[in-house]
């Protein structure tokens, strides 16, 4: 703000601010940032931002559909899966943490439950084959 008890002051202090002002509007020219955006621009940024987020989480869906969750007493609940992956071999993946096995075994596929029969389990006259997206709950 002019103050006007000076004519020469006010004078040079406008011209300096006035120097500086455009100095920094240069600047920013200068690196882009403008702080202006043409609704086309704003629209297409937009629209390329939410096309990123669309494909990540295709690419995180994808993950779950290709992986078994095996959750309890593990170093690694994520496990790739691969066809013909056993429980068994999904545990062991999974590294099991303790030294005692489990009390109980639960896969579920699809949002159902399917308790395993522990001591069918354990003398492995059992193994069942996991699918993609299983979760196996070890407790």
């Amino acid at each position: 703000m002019l103050t006007m008890t000076n004519r020469s002051r006010p004078q040079t202090r406008f011209v300096w601010r006035a120097a500086s002002g455009l100095a920094a509007v240069a600047i920013l020219i200068a690196s882009g940032v403008t702080g202006c955006t043409s609704k086309s621009k704003a629209r297409a940024e937009a629209q390329t931002a939410y096309q990123q987020g669309a494909m990540q989480a295709a690419m995180q869906a994808e993950q779950r559909r290709v992986t078994v969750l095996v959750r309890g007493a593990v170093e690694s609940p994520v496990v790739p899966w691969s066809p013909g992956l056993t429980l068994s071999q999904a545990i062991v993946q999974a590294r099991y943490k303790r030294f005692t096995q489990p009390t109980r075994i639960v896969v579920v596929r699809q949002g159902i439950a399917h308790p395993i029969d522990m001591k069918v389990f354990l003398k492995r006259m059992v193994d069942p084959t996991l699918q993609a997206g299983d979760v196996v709950d070890l407790q």
